[in-house]
């Protein structure tokens, strides 16, 4: 198994054991095979609690501009759903989940396909970037071919391009979410942190969530991602023959704010503003309010009081 081997990779120094390091690098960066969960008391009530992923969580409880909330248990962001035990199929099932949006590529896909309920509807909206090919990658990481912050950069630019490039994927992502009968919903692609961190900035501005909220959410994925990025930072640096440091994997498997801005800029440059950007790609003043009534609550007065 990959993980096993990745597991055995992550205990040996030896300098014979290099190539056995280089495979686990690309078998994992094409695999993205989930590691074990970190501490419960480090993801708070936001964790839905699943075996087979690490980065899935509620996008509810935020707070909006104009006063409401985000629902619970109606909106999920997540790494990619392939690896589901049995227990987490039954654990969508009693959420209630009806429609999964894989924002995955097809070689992405292929032998990784997502694990679900019967009742739930499959959603494929491919988004990618060239630069985010895991064999270039790979490629990369192996002749230690990355500037110190090439992947910072790598990531940047993805993210321009997700803001750009797919905006039929973005309008048809929040289009579907404002049908009836859509929700319970839930987006994903390989890690849960770059195309689904980015659709899901979109979905909170758009229900008019505070930026800095917005913000906020993004970098969670750093903190229910941090022991695999841990993992493999190291494993990287090893097999990279030391010529790939910790902090410039970390750039790859983690998030940064400039990631999101990027795409923020982006759009702000083209647009005007994220405003004027969705009503630009279609998606019209009458589905952003259908979006915002299925997904918002008032706060009742004794918690505002209490705020």
């Amino acid at each position: 198994m990959i993980f096993a081997e990745r597991r055995r990779a992550d205990t040996s120094c030896r300098p014979g054991s290099v190539s056995l390091l280089a495979f686990a690098v690309s078998a994992a960066l094409l695999s993205c095979t989930t590691p074990p969960l970190p501490p419960e008391s480090a993801l708070g009530a936001r964790r839905l609690p699943l075996e087979g992923t690490l980065n899935t969580r509620d996008l509810g409880g935020y707070l909006t501009e104009d006063g409401r909330r985000v629902r619970w248990g109606r909106l999920y962001r997540s790494d990619q759903l392939s690896d589901l035990a049995d227990e987490d199929v039954d654990e969508l099932a009693a959420i209630g989940l009806r429609t999964v949006f894989d924002l995955r590529t097809d070689p992405e896909r292929e032998g990784r396909a997502d694990r679900l309920p019967p009742s739930t509807e499959l959603v494929h909206l491919t988004m990618s970037h060239p630069s985010m090919d895991s064999g270039d990658i790979t490629g990369k990481i192996l002749t230690g071919r990355a500037s110190h912050n090439y992947f910072e950069m790598m990531l940047e630019r993805a993210n321009r391009s997700f803001a750009l490039d797919h905006t039929s994927e973005i309008a048809a992502l929040l289009r579907a979410l404002a049908e009836p009968g859509a929700l319970p919903a839930l987006f994903h692609c390989t890690y849960g942190k770059d195309r689904t961190g980015f659709v899901s900035a979109m979905v909170l501005d758009i229900l008019g969530v505070p930026w800095e909220t917005i913000e906020a959410d993004y970098l969670l994925s750093n903190v229910f991602l941090e022991e695999h990025t841990r993992r493999m930072s190291n494993l990287i640096w090893f097999a990279s023959l030391f010529r790939i440091s910790r902090a410039s994997a970390r750039d790859l498997l983690g998030v940064h704010p400039d990631y999101l801005e990027s795409a923020r800029s982006a759009i702000e440059e083209e647009y005007g503003s994220t405003e004027a950007y969705f009503l630009a790609i279609g998606v019209d003043e009458a589905t952003q309010e259908r979006l915002r009534d299925a997904l918002l609550e008032p706060v009742p007065d004794a918690e505002s009081a209490g705020e």
